[in-house]
């Protein structure tokens, strides 16, 4: 029983080796570098959410970093991350969110949270019927309740994304979050261990940009990307 005690929530997971337990017991919980929140309940997703491609580019607002910049009088349409397929390292940017009214109409948008809005950061799925997956967002996003995000040391982003998307974050959520859910407390409570040599990180933050950036490639490749410029079949031709 005290070794089930080792691990966050404490559960009955008798399969767990002792040098997981040791992980769970002795190293830093990602809560402990990084917030991790919730985001925002709309109430009414059918008048304040909308797809990027119904608004007029003109009232559309792009990589705002806090919600004082943001013009209410014409770029009110903000960029919000909501949930969608399950990708890993970036994409299903496809909603905005009308912040007109400066969220006043949102049913619950969490103002205490207020000073992570519109940060870079890390997304993830609330649901997921397949695995866990976790990516990289640039500023300017609101976010969704399905989609909690959370905001580490710009420096350390690449290396907790990279973290959360190994086969060993997903053998730790199997044993503090069994079901289909991963709730903020589950990101928060998983171990991590960063290296002892810097140039270890490195080659890590190195090659988990490339991977967001082969990602936003694919991503950017389809027609409802709003950075969309070419067909990719198209480039491949043209190359030729």
């Amino acid at each position: 029983q005290e070794d089930f005690e080792k691990i966050p929530g404490s559960p009955i997971a008798y399969w767990v080796s002792d040098r997981v337990k040791n992980i769970f017991e002795v190293y830093d919980k990602i809560g402990d570098i990084s917030e991790a929140i919730q985001g925002m309940i709309t109430g009414n997703n059918e008048i304040l959410l909308k797809l990027w491609f119904e608004i007029n580019n003109e009232n559309i607002g792009i990589n705002f970093k806090n919600v004082n910049q943001i013009n209410l009088k014409n770029n009110y349409w903000i960029p919000y991350n909501k949930g969608g397929e399950n990708r890993k390292w970036y994409g299903n940017h496809e909603y905005l969110v009308d912040w007109k009214n400066e969220g006043n109409d949102l049913t619950r948008n969490r103002s205490k949270n207020k000073h992570l809005w519109l940060k870079e950061g890390i997304n993830w799925g609330y649901i997921s019927s397949a695995f866990f997956s976790a990516k990289y967002f640039d500023y300017g996003y609101f976010f969704d309740v399905s989609s909690s995000s959370a905001f580490p040391n710009k420096n350390d982003i690449n290396y907790i994304l990279s973290f959360l998307n190994t086969k060993l974050s997903s053998l730790f959520l199997k044993i503090i979050a069994p079901t289909i859910n991963f709730q903020v407390e589950d990101i928060q409570s998983l171990p991590i261990i960063f290296p002892k040599i810097d140039s270890i990180k490195q080659q890590i933050d190195t090659i988990t940009q490339q991977n967001i950036d082969i990602s936003k490639e694919e991503w950017d490749s389809r027609e409802t990307s709003w950075d969309f410029s070419t067909n990719s079949l198209l480039r491949v031709k043209s190359k030729k």
